[in-house]
């Protein structure tokens, strides 16, 4: 199926590339491949990468290309890591979409059909769709079933950052790719995630084929495996992506400090100043940064910094109580017209006692909003790890998930504090408990 992108239509018969990712899976690949050469959707050209193996890899690949005409073999005489690689596929794919596999996993006998009909049927209602991904079975090293996996459903929208593409097993116009110049290099691991999150801003999105596509096998080689990693990427593409595409909207910190806090050290302003607001003044579209506090001792400080960028406001004592509701704060500050609720500004607001936040993540969470326009309130979490227990008011009971099917939602969070982003004009809401679309972003 191809795109024309002046009169809408498709082709039914798709020339499709799978590209095979292989780095020391010898003891895999050739179930992968096997995947792929068996497909019930013939019309295929199948690109392997190797890169740089130095275990049986090569002997298995080399007995493939022999046995099917259809199989390309690229080698890297040395490891180059995946993004490199999935660009050198791209620059050789023949075909109108594209597909990449990792040599650890291997598709469903039926995938490749049930993508390709999913996404005409997608495509048909919606041109701006890209692609389409699919649910997957989790297996151990030796293929044995763990669970089955099901990916949240996105309709006609691209609803989390937190829930992105596979990079893997999904189905993508090969066009889209190449209008975006092929993958970041700058980025060693997230092509999921970068191609979710610049798809969302460019209004584009992927759908999500309701059925089993493939087999992720999870060992400790893994190229997900290193989760801190992954999520520390996250962080550094959504701020790429921002200024790639000239996200500008200008961002408005409130800190919120106690006068306790500040007045209680004679040297906690500079200290303050030097790790929390030195850094935030440093950050993208930043309009102003204001300071929220009952200490004078602040309001001087300020007024001696002489920054045209930061703003003190002097909030009554009682605010800053241990019980007080930040709500009122904010109140305050919108009755004497400090800020605008109806402003299209981003409004990032943190309490400075509370955990302090690498800046890096600061600056997400306000590129989270400008990423994604159908959420108004971003927040920062973790993974729930551990333990936990239902109250049954006699007796507690272990509460866990069901270890044969997953539902990505399933997945357990705690807030992380240190802050929130907000648009401006949904002030209102966030005041009033009015519901509010909300979207997370995984730190830890």
């Amino acid at each position: 199926m191809v795109c024309d992108k002046e009169h809408g239509l498709i082709v039914m018969n798709p020339l499709i590339t799978v590209y095979i990712l292989n780095h020391n899976y010898g003891h895999f690949i050739d179930a992968a491949i096997e995947s792929v050469v068996s497909q019930s959707y013939k019309n295929l050209e199948i690109i392997i990468i190797d890169d740089g193996s130095n275990d049986k890899s090569e002997d298995i690949i080399s007995k493939w290309s022999i046995l099917n005409n259809k199989i390309k073999v690229l080698h890297n005489t040395s490891p180059k890591g995946l993004i490199f690689c999935a660009n050198r596929a791209l620059k050789h794919a023949q075909g109108e979409y594209i597909i990449r596999l990792d040599a650890d996993d291997f598709f469903e006998v039926n995938a490749i059909e049930i993508l390709l009909t999913d996404f005409i049927d997608a495509y048909e209602l919606n041109k701006n769709t890209l692609g389409i991904f699919g649910n997957y079975n989790e297996i151990d090293k030796n293929a044995n079933f763990i669970r089955t996996v099901f990916k949240v459903k996105t309709d006609q929208s691209i609803n989390e950052l937190d829930i992105p593409i596979h990079g893997a097993c999904t189905l993508i116009r090969k066009d889209w790719l190449d209008e975006q110049g092929g993958y970041d290099e700058a980025y060693t691991r997230q092509d999921g995630y970068y191609l979710w999150a610049l798809a969302a801003a460019t209004g584009k999105f992927f759908v999500l084929s309701e059925k089993v596509i493939f087999n992720y096998r999870q060992h400790n080689l893994s190229l997900s495996f290193d989760r801190s990693e992954l999520l520390s990427e996250r962080s550094k593409i959504s701020e790429s992506i921002v200024g790639k595409l000239r996200l500008d909207q200008s961002v408005t910190i409130i800190v919120a400090v106690r006068g306790d806090d500040i007045d209680s050290d004679s040297g906690m302003l500079e200290t303050f100043f030097s790790t929390t607001i030195s850094p935030l003044l440093a950050l993208r579209s930043l309009n102003k940064v204001i300071l929220v506090s009952s200490s004078t001792r602040l309001r001087k400080y300020v007024s001696s910094v002489g920054n045209e960028n930061i703003e003190f406001f002097l909030r009554d004592q009682i605010l800053e109580h241990q019980f007080s509701n930040l709500r009122d704060t904010l109140v305050s500050l919108i009755d004497k017209s400090v800020i605008d609720s109806n402003a299209a500004d981003i409004l990032l607001i943190r309490t400075w006692t509370e955990q302090e936040v690498a800046n890096h993540i600061i600056s997400q969470l306000f590129s989270y909003l400008k990423i994604f326009s159908n959420k108004d309130v971003a927040i920062l979490v973790r993974r729930v790890k551990g333990n936990l227990y239902q109250d049954l008011a006699t007796s507690l009971q272990k509460f866990s998930l069901s270890n044969k099917n997953h539902y990505e939602r399933d997945t357990l969070y705690e807030r992380i504090n240190g802050g929130f982003s907000i648009r401006s004009n949904k002030l209102s809401e966030l005041l009033d408990s009015n519901p509010l679309r909300v979207g997370i972003i995984e730190v830890e």
